[in-house]
């Protein structure tokens, strides 16, 4: 099994869709707080018709989303540290949300989406890595990186 991450970050919609197409996703998850974004196509509503046009089905989690005075706080003074441990703290409440993706990513292939590209420094992948212990240790993590 394999859960897949995507960020849509310096690229276009075309690209990114190409790239889930390509990689087999049935469910784009997203998992922004507020799916909203200055960037055309990427707010929710187009975002999901793009995806459903091209049959992959879309899923907001707004619960796994990182929580505004979080993501506020980051920007102000950009301490990753800071901003992992505080989005860890409230993910460790969610684990309702997490099971129930667990049960959709074992039936259907998965891609959670958000902004950043660099999933290393995106809450993503923290909820990718939470996910597993219910997927089992077979499951791995694929960040997809979306090519010019």
């Amino acid at each position: 099994m394999e859960i897949l991450t995507i960020g849509y970050e310096g690229s276009t919609l075309k690209d990114v869709m190409d790239c889930m197409i390509t990689n087999g996703v049935e469910v784009l998850v997203d998992v922004r707080e507020l799916p909203l974004s200055r960037k055309a196509g990427f707010s929710k509503t187009p975002l999901y018709n793009e995806a459903t046009s091209r049959g992959i089905a879309y899923l907001n989690v707004r619960t796994l989303g990182c929580p505004r005075e979080i993501r506020h706080d980051y920007h102000k003074d950009h301490n990753w540290e800071k901003y992992s441990i505080r989005y860890l703290q409230h993910l460790a409440t969610q684990t309702g949300s997490l099971e129930n993706l667990a049960k959709l990513a074992k039936e259907k292939k998965c891609c959670l989406l958000c902004f950043e590209a660099d999933a290393r420094y995106c809450h993503r992948r923290y909820i990718a890595d939470h996910l597993l212990p219910f997927l089992g240790e077979d499951t791995r993590i694929k960040h997809l990186v979306v090519k010019d």
